[in-house]
């Protein structure tokens, strides 16, 4: 028992029923004589704690574990620099595609900010289902284009998701130069995007674009990663396990951050945006760590292309990233079947009508398929288009509230007495004029969803067909985290030496003590409320969410429902402390002034 405590994380234990139960009804039981020795302790009713000195003898003469003066040998398969680059490449190229598209789906259809923040489940899902991603995929590209202002929320009374300005500015970027901005973002951005769909202390979902992913030392662990695998040979597709141990051979005291699963999303990550090619850091990637000239992404993006290839069976495929006009063109009358290297596109008759209501004629799009298609343009698309446009505006909507009018009498009669329709709250006014209660906006989606093509007109009676307007939200102002500096400032060093000497001091007062103050969890609340009595300050050593530890000079205001509240010398400010965080007490400030 005693040794599967020692090796344990977090050295607490569960027996199988209340310990006041168990010391009644077996004397045999192991528990009950190594509490009575000291050497478990009682933490509650059913969960004992190894203390600090037991763990450390039962682990004999290597309390910390194996050390090797040698780090481990990384594990994983060797990659030609050729074939990494040319696939970090095609990653680049459609990160630059895919990152378009979802802001582009945005500004058609402004998801709603949720009164907590971020964007609801279903809209994330909505967009990953529409751009053909995977949910994790979505986010990382959504906490992306927020950190570097492409996206925000609108400053309306009910907000809104939508692009902002700087957006317009990226998209004229030159692709290797568009590129880099987005991995210099993820790379310092405060913002860990795997945690989005995980479940948080009280059980609810993380959202995307939410406060719930800020983690400020997000953008040194990035580094660190990706440094690590920097240092490795190239080519060599190391995997996460290998990583993560060698990370935490270099430093011992930070393993558990280290974890597997961590390593395993920053590398899938970097895959996602090009900085790896088949599991192994390209060239260009190595150059963008270390500070060299990354535009060498150039040679290795897909060139763009302007022309498509038209399928019989409706299908559209670009075999490359499309130049922009041609991008823009396709996509509004097609959707998007599948992506990766050639993006699929669909034509429907939605589609085609789509393209109608933005102001485009049966001709132009006629034109567009003959002059950029490099086969011929099936007839079953030439007929879809011409019967689309055939039909469409034939059925016009205006505002009374609204109206309909159609020269077909029989078309008018079918829509007064269809049942889908009543929401609408139509009136025959005269054989080929209904008037609507709904707004116009309402009327055309519900005729459009029934199969009909109607658009909408003027007061003057003119047909209006325009692209639709493109939504742009203000750019925020962003908060100021700390970002990685390889190299340390004057002032770093000086805190860094202070923090050495406050270690010295406490273990100078540990050694004076006699013992290991804080060894348990029952002892560690017995210092506090003491220290709280006697209104004399403590030193803790406290390790926040994200696994890291410092000490902290505090003197304690109160101490109860698991926390500790009192001023941190090191904030200047009064602070609260989880008290399961506090992992050992001290009495007395942490440096001698």
């Amino acid at each position: 028992m005693l040794e599967a405590l020692a090796h344990r994380d977090v050295p607490v234990g569960q027996v199988t029923q209340p310990l006041a139960l168990l010391a009644a009804a077996d004397a045999t039981s192991p528990v009950r004589p190594l509490l009575a020795h000291g050497l478990l302790v009682a933490v509650g009713t059913d969960l004992v704690e190894l203390p600090r000195e037991v763990g450390l003898l039962m682990r004999g003469p290597r309390p910390l574990g194996d050390l090797s003066p040698e780090p481990p040998q990384p594990a994983g398969d060797m990659r030609e620099g050729a074939v990494v680059d040319r696939s970090g490449g095609g990653q680049a190229g459609a990160l630059l595609r895919v990152m378009t598209g979802m802001l582009e789906a945005i500004a058609a259809d402004a998801p709603r900010q949720l009164k907590s923040g971020g964007l609801g489940v279903r809209e994330l899902r909505r967009l990953a289902r529409g751009l053909d991603l995977t949910e994790p995929v979505a986010a990382l590209l959504l906490e992306i284009a927020y950190d570097a202002e492409l996206l925000a929320p609108t400053d309306e009374l009910e907000p809104q998701w939508a692009p902002t300005p700087v957006f317009d500015k990226w998209l004229t970027l030159e692709p290797a130069e568009a590129w880099r901005q987005l991995v210099m973002t993820w790379l310092s951005m405060p913002r860990l995007p795997s945690l989005v769909g995980m479940r948080d202390d009280g059980g609810h979902a993380v959202n995307a674009l939410s406060l719930e992913v800020i983690r400020t030392s997000a953008g040194r662990l990035r580094r660190r990663i990706l440094d690590g695998a920097g240092a490795l040979p190239a080519g060599l597709a190391v995997t996460p396990e290998g990583l993560a141990g060698i990370l935490a051979w270099r430093a011992p005291r930070l393993s558990g951050v280290w974890q597997q699963q961590i390593v395993a999303d920053v590398l899938a990550e970097a895959e996602a945006l090009g900085l790896t090619g088949q599991g192994a850091l390209t060239s260009y990637g190595r150059a963008l760590l270390t500070g060299g000239d990354p535009t060498a992404v150039a040679e290795h993006l897909p060139p763009p292309v302007d022309h498509v290839l038209v399928q019989a069976d409706l299908t559209v495929v670009a075999p490359g990233p499309l130049v922009p006009e041609l991008a823009r063109e396709i996509a509004l009358v097609a959707d998007v079947e599948s992506s990766g290297g050639a993006t699929v596109f669909r034509v429907t008759e939605g589609s085609v009508r789509r393209a109608l209501d933005s102001g485009r004629t049966a001709a132009e799009l006629q034109s567009l398929f003959a002059d950029r298609s490099r086969t011929p343009v099936p007839q079953a698309l030439r007929y879809l288009i011409d019967d689309t446009a055939r039909r469409h505006g034939s059925v016009r909507v205006g505002t009374a509230s609204s109206y309909l009018r159609c020269d077909d009498e029989s078309a008018i009669a079918a829509m007064a007495v269809d049942k889908d329709l009543l929401r609408l709250r139509l009136r025959r006014i005269a054989p080929t004029v209904l008037l609507a209660r709904a707004p116009v906006r309402e009327v055309l989606e519900r005729l459009r969803s029934r199969g009909y093509a109607p658009v909408p007109e003027s007061t003057e009676g003119a047909v209006v067909l325009a692209e639709p307007e493109l939504r742009r939200a203000p750019v925020p102002r962003k908060a100021a985290y700390p970002t990685y500096e390889p190299v340390l400032a004057e002032a770093d060093i000086a805190s860094l030496v202070q923090r050495v000497r406050a270690g010295e001091g406490a273990a100078r007062r540990v050694r004076e003590v006699g013992r290991v103050p804080g060894i348990t969890t029952a002892t560690t609340l017995g210092m506090l409320q003491s220290a709280v009595q006697a209104g004399e300050p403590v030193t803790i050593r406290y390790v926040n969410a994200d696994g890291e530890s410092s000490m902290r000079t505090v003197e304690p205001a109160s101490v109860g429902s698991g926390y500790l509240h009192g001023f941190d010398h090191h904030r200047g400010e009064m602070r609260t402390f989880a008290l399961h965080r506090i992992i050992s007490v001290v009495p007395g400030p942490s440096y001698d002034d």
